[in-house]
C-alpha cells in the first residue's frame, strides 16, 4: 500500500490556469521547498512528504490534502514486501 501524490499534475494544471509554464524552480522559490525535494516528490522518489512540505504545497496551489495525496492499495512502497499469511 502506498500514498501516491499528484504534485506534478498540480504544477501542470496551475501553469495551464496561469497560461504559462510554471517551473519547479518557481514553485521552490515561492514555497521555500528546495527544487531537489520538489523534483523527488514529483517523480515519486520519496518515501513520503513531511507535513510542513505538504502544507506549503497545499497553500501554494490553493488545494486541500486530498487534492495532493491519493491512497492506492495496489502500489507497494519501495522495500516493502507483499504481506504473507502465516501457515497454521
Amino acid at each position: 500500500m502506498k500514498i501516491t501524490n499528484k504534485v506534478l499534475q498540480l504544477r501542470l494544471d496551475y501553469g495551464k490556469k496561469e497560461n504559462r509554464v510554471v517551473t519547479q524552480q518557481e514553485v521552490a522559490e515561492r514555497t521555500g521547498i528546495t527544487r531537489l525535494t520538489l523534483r523527488r516528490i514529483e517523480r515519486g522518489e520519496t518515501a513520503g512528504i513531511d507535513f510542513d512540505t505538504l502544507a506549503k504545497l497545499c497553500a501554494f496551489y490553493g488545494v486541500g490534502v486530498a487534492d495532493v495525496l491519493e491512497y492506492d492499495p495496489n502500489i507497494r512502497a519501495p522495500g516493502h514486501a507483499e504481506p504473507r499469511l502465516k501457515a497454521a
